[in-house]
């Protein structure tokens, strides 16, 4: 199956033989591709909320830019988190995003998304239970019932013979074997990488030159916050002067020396 050229593909028949086929697919994926090339999402109802145990485990299926969460249950939960897919800009490579059909996200907004799908790099896969309900753009139809696999507009169909299946321990076992592996050859994205310089922000609008380092300390110096205050403080003080603390009782060590001695006589 190649989900490279299909916005939404559809995948319908019994909910436990969909599943399989769902979970297949995602690890089949997430063990070719590296976390910087391929990312891992989830809209889901409450019948498949099973799914997030082992999506969770998934190195590809981290928080969002923004925070977002990667697994979202619920239609509204759902709907929040396509339409912030729909506005990332495809900076951390393809994503493939899990549906189900009883998550109930609105079929409009299902569409409208799927339409701009291919620009954001983004691939929907549907998992429901009738394949003349399937959504309007769906240009690939898996129905594992029967056994085909067939493209939109007429485009043709073939014969599934025996699609690859993953079962819930077997999916979650793979994914928490993911978790320790790291691609060294991967380039992190810009979005995540840390930047070799940093400008200071702008902490008064009377300075002139950001860089100029005699001006930024000593505008730091004079600063009213606690910290400001403490080093003040420490500055009129000196740093020769020993730390205030209380002071040392030498009887009482000796006498707790004495008592040792005496036990240990005995």
């Amino acid at each position: 199956m190649d989900l490279a050229g299909h916005p939404l593909v559809a995948v319908t028949g019994q909910p436990d033989r969909v599943d399989d086929l769902a979970r297949a697919l995602v690890l089949r994926l997430a063990w070719d591709h590296a976390p910087t090339d391929l990312s891992v999402a989830g809209c889901l109802g409450t019948g498949r909320a099973a799914h997030e145990a082992w999506l969770r485990w998934l190195p590809h299926a981290t928080a969002r830019v923004g925070g977002e969460s990667p697994v979202a249950v619920g239609t509204r939960a759902a709907t929040a988190l396509l339409d912030h897919l729909a506005t990332e800009d495809g900076v951390r490579g393809h994503t493939i995003c899990l549906v189900d059909e009883g998550a109930e996200v609105p079929r409009r907004t299902l569409e409208a998304i799927a339409g701009i799908a291919a620009e954001r790099r983004l691939h929907l896969v549907w998992m429901g239970s009738d394949p003349d309900r399937v959504p309007a753009a769906t240009s690939l139809l898996v129905d594992v019932d029967r056994g085909v696999v067939a493209l939109a507009d007429r485009g043709g169909r073939q014969h599934l013979e025996r699609p690859d299946t993953a079962g819930l321990e077997q999916a979650w076992r793979g994914a928490r074997a993911m978790t320790g592996n790291v691609d060294e050859a991967a380039v992190l994205p810009a979005s995540t990488a840390v930047p070799r310089l940093v400008r200071l922000p702008e902490v008064s609008p009377d300075l002139a030159d950001l860089d100029d380092v005699g001006a930024v300390l000593q505008r730091w110096q004079q600063g009213s916050g606690l910290r400001a205050q403490a080093r003040r403080r420490r500055g009129r003080r000196g740093h020769d002067r020993p730390a205030r603390g209380r002071p040392a009782r030498p009887g009482r060590r000796h006498h707790r020396l004495r008592q040792e001695r005496v036990c240990s006589s005995r």
